[in-house]
């Protein structure tokens, strides 16, 4: 599984034609204010990504997110965790 199986969803739900869905997503999203459901998860997991603020407001509003971008920054958090247990600076 990509490391955009997530988001790939999140996309896939917005974008699918049943009504139902898009109004579940919505509904994980007023929730997440209150509790842990998996749309506030993902924007805690953005945190200190470069575009985190753009995860979350593509989250909040429920529009597709930039996948592209996404799978740059995770790359990018992947590569400073490898540097950093080896020992280079970051």
């Amino acid at each position: 599984m990509g490391s955009t199986l997530l988001p790939g969803i999140f996309n896939s739900l917005l974008s699918g034609n049943s009504g139902l869905l898009k109004k579940i997503v919505h509904a994980d999203i007023a929730l997440g204010a209150y509790r842990k459901y998996w749309t506030a998860e993902f924007i805690e997991a953005c945190v200190g990504l470069h575009a985190a603020d753009t995860y979350a407001i593509c989250i909040k509003a429920a529009t597709p997110l930039p996948l592209q971008d996404l799978v740059v920054d995770l790359l990018e958090r992947l590569r400073a965790v490898w540097r950093e247990l080896d020992g280079a600076p970051s």
